[in-house]
């Protein structure tokens, strides 16, 4: 069967845009305009996890303690993910440019004060905080 060659596709007629696409009708958004501008009744996208949250709220006040205490006593490992994904992923801490020799003897002595003091305070509350710790002991298989 011989090949068929496809159409000579015409050009369409030269309407001045030189194949570019037509101009936004004037009755679109402006750039910045908001096609609501009252926007989205408050807590209209929210109702389901708002009344999520106050179911978990009410049951935390009656079960709260009481579930942590089994879930770790029986579930160590499940406990220990939950904990450790609640805490934050980064620390922000500022960082001080201190140039030492534009800086007197006192202030120097005043700022090494100052950052002892404050890594004994972090280690006073870790001691504390051990100290306190529960002792969890895992007793069963595979849990």
């Amino acid at each position: 069967m011989p090949r068929v060659k496809p159409p000579l596709l015409l050009p369409p007629e030269d309407d001045g845009n030189r194949g570019l696409p037509e101009p936004a009708p004037d009755y679109r958004w402006k750039k910045g305009q908001s096609g609501n501008p009252a926007g989205r009744p408050e807590g209209s996208r929210n109702k389901f996890a708002g009344a999520l949250f106050d179911d978990v709220y009410e049951t935390w006040q009656t079960h709260g303690r009481a579930a942590l205490i089994v879930t770790a006593e029986q579930y160590p490992n499940e406990f220990v993910r939950v904990c450790a994904s609640l805490m934050p992923r980064e620390t922000h801490a500022t960082v001080l440019n201190v140039h030492v020799e534009r800086i007197s003897d006192r202030q120097l002595i005043e700022a090494i004060t100052r950052a002892d003091l404050i890594r004994q305070e972090i280690g006073d509350r870790d001691e504390a905080a051990a100290e306190d710790a529960p002792v969890l002991e895992h007793v069963g298989e595979g849990k």
